[in-house]
């Protein structure tokens, strides 16, 4: 399993652990991983302590749906409808701190190949031309000799003012995949797409940097930027 999952996982240890086999952890420990500051896209902020991960849910509901228990000990139910942010206050710096909605090409989940989806995923980093996000997805791999269902990531990226992110990475499903990115960001941005394969083909190491941090790609974006 590549580095990069792993760091995945412990940083979203409340939405994979009950999977993954995690440690079990103090209660001081849950409590950082679980306090959460939700804003409603009509601006109201609710506080609380997680309840059922957006990953816990299936079908139509993974990535959509969680539920909190806010400062008040009501249950609050929230949908990506209604969702503008999630911020975890108590995570460390170099955890997963931000969620928020975006729109995936729908291949190999809940739905047809072609449709979009909108799931809440991790703002994982910005740059001036585009950005990174990561989903929790659930995909079938085989493990020995039986196929099984395990929740693992995908590295996508946003462009610009694009309003679809698009896995670039399939993590647990052959890594870096840049014949995929071409059939669906490189319809619009050919020039982009062909800049970044080449971009990894110059220097073979930058391959092995992006498996450990999928932001690693803003960098042949930004080059593609700076020789226009």
């Amino acid at each position: 399993m590549k580095w990069v999952l792993s760091i995945i996982i412990v940083l979203s240890l409340g939405l994979v652990s009950f999977q993954c086999g995690a440690k079990k952890l103090s209660r001081e420990e849950q409590k950082a991983l679980d306090t959460i500051i939700v804003t409603l896209n009509d601006g109201t902020v609710v506080n609380g302590m997680v309840k059922r991960y957006w990953t816990a849910n299936h079908a139509s509901r993974y990535n959509t749906e969680f539920t909190l228990t806010d400062d008040n000990e009501k249950e609050v139910t929230v949908t990506a409808e209604n969702l503008d942010s999630i911020v975890f206050p108590l995570r460390s710096d170099s955890t997963l701190r931000v969620w928020r909605v975006f729109q995936f090409p729908s291949i190999k989940l809940f739905g047809k190949k072609g449709n979009l989806e909108r799931w809440i995923a991790a703002d994982l980093k910005r740059s001036e031309h585009a950005q990174v996000v990561v989903p929790n997805v659930r995909v079938n791999v085989p493990i020995g000799t039986r196929p099984n269902w395990i929740t693992t990531t995908w590295g996508c990226l946003r462009v610009e003012n694009d309003s679809i992110c698009y896995p670039f990475f399939f993590d647990c499903e052959g890594g870096l995949n840049l014949k995929y990115l071409k059939k669906t960001l490189g319809k619009n941005r050919p020039e982009l797409v062909a800049h970044i394969e080449q971009w990894f083909k110059d220097d073979k190491k930058r391959k092995k940097e992006l498996e450990k941090n999928y932001s690693y790609i803003l960098e042949a974006v930004e080059d593609y930027y700076n020789k226009k």
